[in-house]
């Protein structure tokens, strides 16, 4: 989970990302806003790598970087 705010910034943001390519679902986003600044929580799907972006108020962006590994276990 991550939290986005902007000083000075009161309204709502918006959220894009690549984590849903064409060759299947590396991450879910699901957003919470309030009035002090919104909370992305991801869950991981499979091993990838993807982005989210959130847009503020004058358009500012921030970007965060995902990275999905697979974890394996060897049982014997």
């Amino acid at each position: 989970m991550f939290a986005v705010t902007q000083a000075g910034y009161g309204g709502t943001f918006t959220e894009s990302d690549t984590c849903a390519p064409l060759s299947g679902t590396i991450a879910t986003v699901a957003a919470k806003s309030g009035s002090k600044g919104a909370w992305y929580s991801v869950t991981p799907q499979s091993a990838g790598t993807c982005a989210i972006t959130v847009t503020g108020g004058g358009g500012s962006t921030a970007s965060v970087p995902v990275t999905v590994s697979a974890a394996s276990i060897v049982v014997q």
